[in-house]
């Protein structure tokens, strides 16, 4: 129910908001402001054509993804698509303050991954595939215990930038990590 998925995320977005104001902002609360900015974003953004609605993040919206299998290794199919061409959607104002907030987040701790990581998917959401990628190799660096969620970003840059052996690659080795192996067995299968 996106509708109730949107409601939930503008009551965060108060209280993050609040919260901001009233007391010392941390990454942590920029961070998770961002995402519940992201989230309202990505809702409205959502088509058919969005490497969010098409691949298996943490970020993406799963209407009927099941039914609309794409190959990822056959590269005649996958062509990368940007904004701003004719008839598309602008970029909602939630997206924008998305980026903002994770850009925050790591002005105040540059080794934070996880804001590091979502701004990649904003960059993603927007289709700025130079952006994210550049983004997630910094990201990569600072990984931890998140290198598997990491490798299956990676790989649905790849593939939504018109880069199928390179997005087989990551998902073969993001399915190799617990945490991420049905995101990126997913992924993969596609």
């Amino acid at each position: 129910d996106l509708a109730a998925a949107e409601r939930l995320y503008r009551g965060a977005v108060e209280d993050f908001g609040r919260f901001n104001t009233t007391l010392k902002p941390t990454k942590e609360t920029l961070n998770n402001m961002g995402i519940a900015f992201a989230k309202l974003g990505v809702y409205r953004m959502a088509d058919k054509e969005s490497p969010l609605y098409t691949y298996n993040t943490h970020f993406s919206v799963e209407r009927d993804l099941a039914v609309k299998f794409m190959s990822v290794r056959r590269e005649s199919q996958r062509v990368a698509k940007t904004r701003g061409a004719g008839g598309s959607k602008p970029i909602p104002r939630e997206i924008e303050q998305a980026i903002k907030h994770f850009k925050k987040a790591l002005a105040l701790d540059s080794s934070y991954h996880k804001a590091r990581v979502n701004l990649a998917l904003v960059y993603l959401a927007k289709r700025q595939y130079a952006e994210a990628t550049k983004t997630i190799e910094k990201a990569d660096e600072l990984a931890g215990a998140d290198v598997g969620r990491i490798r299956n970003l990676r790989g649905v840059i790849h593939a939504a930038a018109g880069r199928p052996a390179e997005a087989v690659s990551s998902f073969e080795a993001a399915s190799q990590d617990e945490d991420a192996r049905a995101a990126a067995t997913f992924n993969l299968g596609l």
